[in-house]
């Protein structure tokens, strides 16, 4: 027992981990949970094994319900006297929520999760907490098989418990066999045959262990089918039993079909099974819905695009794939995985040198137990690549029918980048290295994604900008913050939206919060639905007389025009009739039944100069260069042209630039407008802006041929007062010489 102390302490901290990720992880928050637990659920209540119809538009449509049952029975076993509740109130979508995209600010729980759910556990949420502690057991008994097969091909105990701390800190498998996942029984059906094939190769062929591995190779198809690559495992760990002990390849062939038997009268009868429902031995078109099984057929470059996130979640995706750990964390990963690569090329190049020399390179290991695992990694990959062949599903926990062999060669990988004699060590402390980000996730990455906004006494409140404002019956907004100023935005800035939202009575309905920026034509630049709390706090479960302090991020798009300005307005509405709440502020009703909160003024981000000298109007805005596309023309054409303007000091209202072409007898014709065709008013201007006005003069076709000037200024449109200039209230742009009819311009 001494000797495997490590074992011992490692199982402790492992199955500690896993139960504190199934406490801080709201249930149902895990990929496709719900409908492993309802398999679960369907055998512990009597029901027998479930069946899967066409339409999976559904919750409850039992889409797990074509998955073999072992990983189910065990649960159901475990749950079958455990309290039952309404399981329909506990699975209430959030439907907004970011499934598959780790991108997305908020919104990380695709299911929306109450009081009745918090610690101490009652009902049916205990009974769905116990189910996922049957997922960490199963996660338990890969940890220690992982561990004997370390120990069984050779490796010393600090190097075995190096690959039993690789599996059990790895934080995705520590997510993974703390939610209700048939993937942990896949882990460790995996393990347990890894195990015995090492066991089978170091012994002579033997009829028990063949039946064996049979056995164990039908109970890791019963987890789930993509185990069924693990026979390949079982034909070569015959094959090289029987090298090893010179039997004839009769004895291999005899072995592989007892083997093989023995694995179809273990999971044959399922096979059968689906055969008479589905007319089919694994009915993957209904699993992945018919129509989209021949629809996606993945190219090999998309499966290699994808690749990252493949690797990504094997390590560490959380929730529905939508909850991204640290960049740091990834770093490491991957770190981890390079530096194995290269402890394998030493290995090699150790091998080559010291066979030319005749001498001993390499550790005394069983390296064809190595190979064995090496073999098992390879046939988990290949599976897995098959199936994205069909469904582009980059997710790593598919590959967990694996992780012992991944864990294992990893080690050895580790082992081979330092001398001997510290091998073990290192080795260990690299597999141990991985309890810094598998403690700290459940606290800084799983509970900020389901944290609910803070809930304040209305008194203590100090918003930057105070409102009355009444949102349908029951909601108050009593104030917002915004950072930075909402005059200083610019592209691919993030602005900072605070809500302050009071309940003034219990609400039934769940209303949805949307915030959006709009440009100066009101066209939607972003767009944010959601409940309030990022969809972590819906106005059912709101106290009444408290202040929700409600928290967004908005991020400017890059493409946002500038200068212009915007506008941010906020509204609520009830699904699914999308029938917005009316909004009353200061006792007055909002006819649009949305709230606008800036405007917003967006600049450029690149550093403007101070500006030119030219004609200055009012002291505040000055003519930086004008363009005019010709200067003759003939009666009846147009003339293009363009003003540059920015301003030397704050204006504060808003004025029209007029341009007239004008003659001996007077006006002959004009263009007013706002700048940037009114993107950009002048009452937003700050000093060193700059805008453009564009316009197009069309001469009358009477006009007589000559000399015309084009001038232009600045009128206040309210009281018709002109801008002054140090030479009058307006300025020349230039002359333009009006052809006779027939000439060319």
């Amino acid at each position: 027992m001494r000797r495997h102390l490590g074992i011992v302490v490692l199982l402790v901290v492992y199955v500690t981990l896993a139960c504190v990720y199934n406490a801080v992880n709201p249930i149902f928050e895990a990929p496709d949970e719900i409908w492993h637990y309802l398999f679960v659920r369907s055998l512990a209540s009597g029901q027998g094994l479930p069946t899967l119809g066409d339409d999976h538009s559904q919750l409850f449509s039992q889409q797990e319900a074509v998955q073999p049952p072992l990983y189910y029975v065990v649960g159901a076993l475990l749950t079958a006297a455990a309290p039952r509740g309404d399981v329909t109130a506990l699975a209430a979508y959030n439907p907004s929520g970011s499934v598959g995209d780790p991108t997305t600010e908020g919104n990380k729980n695709h299911f929306i999760h109450g009081p009745s759910q918090q610690f101490p556990w009652h009902g049916e949420v205990f009974t769905v907490h116990l189910a996922r502690f049957g997922s960490t057991l199963w996660g338990a008994a890969t940890v220690l098989l992982t561990y004997f097969i370390g120990v069984s091909i050779g490796l010393p105990v600090t190097l075995a418990l190096a690959g039993a701390a690789t599996v059990g800190l790895t934080p995705q498998f520590l997510f993974m066999s703390s939610a209700v996942d048939n993937d942990v029984a896949v882990a460790a059906t995996g393990a347990l045959l890894l195990l015995l094939a090492v066991h089978q190769i170091q012994q002579p062929l033997g009829l028990r262990r063949s039946v064996g591995l049979g056995i164990v190779t039908g109970l890791a198809i019963l987890a789930k089918p993509l185990a069924g690559g693990g026979g390949a495992v079982v034909v070569l760990a015959i094959a090289i039993a029987a090298w090893r002990c010179r039997s004839p390849i009769q004895k291999v062939i005899t072995h592989s079909f007892v083997a093989a038997g023995a694995a179809l009268l273990t999971c044959g009868w399922w096979f059968v099974r689906n055969l008479s429902l589905y007319h089919a031995l694994v009915p993957l078109d209904l699993f992945v819905n018919r129509h989209q099984m021949q629809l996606t057929q993945s190219q090999f470059r998309e499966i290699v695009a994808g690749l990252p996130g493949l690797v990504m979640s094997y390590w560490e995706l959380f929730g529905w794939f939508s909850i991204r750990a640290p960049a740091i964390n990834y770093r490491y990963f991957y770190a981890l995985m390079v530096l194995a690569g290269l402890g394998w090329l030493s290995w090699a190049v150790r091998y080559v040198a010291n066979r030319a020399r005749r001498s001993a390179g390499v550790p005394p290991w069983d390296w064809f137990g190595v190979g064995l695992a090496a073999a098992l990694a390879t046939t988990t990959l290949l599976a897995l690549f098959a199936w994205l062949t069909i469904v582009l599903a980059f997710q790593g926990r598919l590959a967990f029918g694996g992780i012992s062999a991944f864990a294992l060669l990893l080690v050895v990988g580790w082992a081979g980048l330092v001398p001997r004699r510290v091998a073990a060590p290192v080795a260990l402390a690299l597999g141990l290295s991985l309890v810094v980000p598998a403690s700290l996730a459940p606290w800084t990455v799983l509970e900020p994604a389901y944290a609910a906004p803070p809930i304040v006494d209305p008194r203590s409140i100090v918003p930057s900008r105070r409102l009355d404002v009444q949102i349908g019956d029951d909601i108050r907004l009593r104030g917002v913050d915004l950072t930075p100023p909402p005059n200083q935005l610019h592209p691919g800035d993030e602005l900072r939206v605070t809500l302050y939202l009071e309940g003034t009575q219990p609400m039934a309905t769940n209303y949805t919060l949307f915030l959006q920026i709009l440009d100066w034509q009101d066209r939607p630049l972003v767009k944010l639905d959601s409940y309030p709390g990022q969809g972590n706090l819906p106005t059912s479960f709101w106290p009444v007389g408290k202040v929700i302090v409600d928290q967004y991020r908005l991020r400017i798009p890059n493409n946002a025009p500038t200068p212009s300005v915007g506008d941010l307005i906020v509204g609520m509405y009830s699904r699914p009739t999308l029938a917005r709440l009316a909004i009353t502020q200061n006792g007055r009703p909002v006819e649009s039944k949305s709230l606008s909160l800036g405007p917003l003024v967006f600049r450029s981000s690149h550093p403007v100069s101070s500006p030119e000298s030219g004609v200055v109007f009012g002291d505040k805005i000055v003519i930086t260069g004008t363009h005019l596309d010709h200067h003759s023309l003939a009666p009846g054409s147009s003339l293009d042209g363009t003003i540059d303007y920015a301003a030397i000091a704050p204006i504060g209202r808003d004025y029209t630039v007029f341009v007239h072409l004008v003659g001996p007898k007077g006006l002959i014709a004009q263009r007013d407008g706002p700048p940037a065709g009114g993107a950009f008013p002048t009452h937003v201007w700050q000093p060193a802006d700059r805008a453009s006005y564009s316009f197009r003069i069309t001469v009358p076709p009477e006009t007589p041929p000559g000399d015309y000037s084009l001038v232009s200024g600045w009128y206040d449109p309210r009281t018709g007062g002109r801008l002054s200039t140090p030479n009058g209230d307006s300025v020349v742009l230039g002359i333009v010489h009006v052809v006779s009819g027939g000439g060319a311009p």
